[in-house]
């Protein structure tokens, strides 16, 4: 930090910092391994190395909130409700945007949700350079408010705005309000 020429961190800082990892380096690759793989896709392979993480670090929300959200994708919702409440209860130690994403999932697995996108929405305004958190939004609206959201991660400065995530999540959107037209002409954009 000293040189970066950064202040130094304040007591509640380190607090925060130290919070977001586990404190087994083991536990810390294995989380990365899995969400590595999970963005490729291998939901299987994701969930092993979540749970391997967690039972190298038993109180490590994210790796709980991964777990879940990997076993809701695999069709597991009840041990995905298991999993997301341990990370919702484990997670008031953590920075507030990591409590926001875990309050965000637990209420998206409980079904409950004004919740899920008051969170996801709160995560969207506060950090919309991260795109992950327009789709989490997106995931939990309705058609109608989906197009609304995709119209502001539009409005976001370039290359951000360029995102082919968003002609997806906006064809999704224009197929629910039986808009085919639109729905073919993002989907053609979004593989170009």
């Amino acid at each position: 930090r000293s040189q970066m020429h950064l202040s130094d961190r304040s007591p509640e800082g380190e607090r925060l910092a130290r919070s977001s990892l586990p404190r087994n380096p083991q536990a810390l690759r294995l989380y990365a391994d899995g969400l590595q793989i999970k963005h490729a896709y291998d939901l299987m392979g994701a969930r092993d190395l979540f749970q391997k993480a967690i039972a190298l670090e038993t109180d490590y929300a994210p790796a709980h909130a991964e777990l879940a959200e990997s076993l809701s994708d695999l069709g597991y919702d009840a041990e995905a409700q298991r999993q997301i409440t341990e990370a919702l209860k484990l997670s008031k130690t953590l920075p507030r945007e990591q409590q926001l994403l875990i309050e965000g999932e637990y209420y998206d697995l409980t079904h409950n949700w004004d919740q899920a996108i008051e969170r996801f929405r709160a995560l969207l305004d506060f950090y919309p350079e991260n795109i992950y958190y327009g789709e989490l939004l997106l995931g939990v609206e309705e058609s109608a408010e989906r197009m609304k959201t995709a119209e502001k991660l539009r409005k976001l400065p370039p290359p951000l705005n360029e995102d082919p995530r968003i002609d997806i999540w906006e064809a999704r959107a224009a197929y629910g309000l039986s808009q085919y037209d639109r729905e073919r002409l993002l989907a053609a954009r979004a593989v170009t």
